[in-house]
């Protein structure tokens, strides 16, 4: 098996995740066993210590337009009992990341950056990174991703 297959979730390792997720808080152990045994803990230790200004690289797109690259944590919120992080990327696409989409775009914590942001709207959002509040720690995590390669 190569690295990169290695790197590669399964649909079926997707759906194990998912029902895990989906279960009350006390099957959070189930959910760390399964994901030491796929070679995930790392990730989820990761995901979990994300905060606001923490600098991301997600290494794959998939299907998904938009879902790679360097982004930026501008918001934590909660959604049906389960942690999610709001993210704005480089390219100024912003969405909602779960554990789930975490691991399956390959997500990876970069570090902080020193990011003092109170989310309110999008609209706002769209026009602080047009204004370039955003623009120090992209490039900030641009550099750090081109110096990891």
């Amino acid at each position: 098996m190569t690295a990169k297959q290695a790197a590669e979730l399964t649909v079926d390792q997707l759906r194990i995740i998912e029902s895990l997720l989906s279960k009350p808080k006390g099957s959070r152990q189930a959910l760390v066993e399964y994901l030491a045994t796929i070679g995930r803990t790392a990730s989820l230790n990761a995901f979990e210590s994300l905060t606001i200004g923490s600098l991301v690289q997600f290494m794959k797109s998939g299907n998904a337009p938009g879902r790679s690259g360097v982004g930026v944590v501008y918001n934590i919120y909660t959604l049906s009992g389960r942690r999610g992080v709001s993210i704005i990327q480089d390219s100024g696409f912003y969405d909602g990341w779960s554990l789930s989409d975490w691991l399956l775009f390959g997500g990876v914590n970069l570090g902080d950056y020193c990011l003092d942001y109170v989310f309110t709207d999008v609209g706002r959002l769209s026009n602080d990174f047009d204004g370039g509040v955003f623009e120090a720690a992209l490039q900030y995590g641009s550099e750090i991703a081109v110096a990891r390669q």
